[in-house]
């Protein structure tokens, strides 16, 4: 639903419920002491960030918070300054 109102150089997934989404071990370490509730978000989120990204051609890499908490890929130490990203989570009620 998302990407009808969205410009057609952005990309958007959406999920409605949980992924059990594969995390790399860089992002597994980063929710170690996060409550079960935000890890499974956690994964949801990461999950929607690499469809989309995907859909850019931006092959799948962890995805862990750098410099105040702005997105890396932490085998590059890179941040993707031309992308831009949000990540909503509800519980759907």
């Amino acid at each position: 639903m998302i990407e009808q109102i969205l410009p057609s150089l952005t990309s958007a997934a959406e999920r409605l419920g949980d992924l059990d989404e594969e995390l790399f071990p860089e992002e597994i370490a980063s929710i170690a002491r996060t409550a079960p509730k935000r890890c499974c978000e956690f994964r949801t989120v990461r999950g929607c960030a690499r469809r989309a990204l995907s859909e850019r051609g931006i092959e799948s890499a962890p995805i862990v918070g750098g410099h105040r908490g702005a997105p890396v890929t932490s085998r590059s130490g890179r941040r993707y300054r031309s992308l831009q990203g949000l990540s909503r989570r509800c519980c759907g009620r």
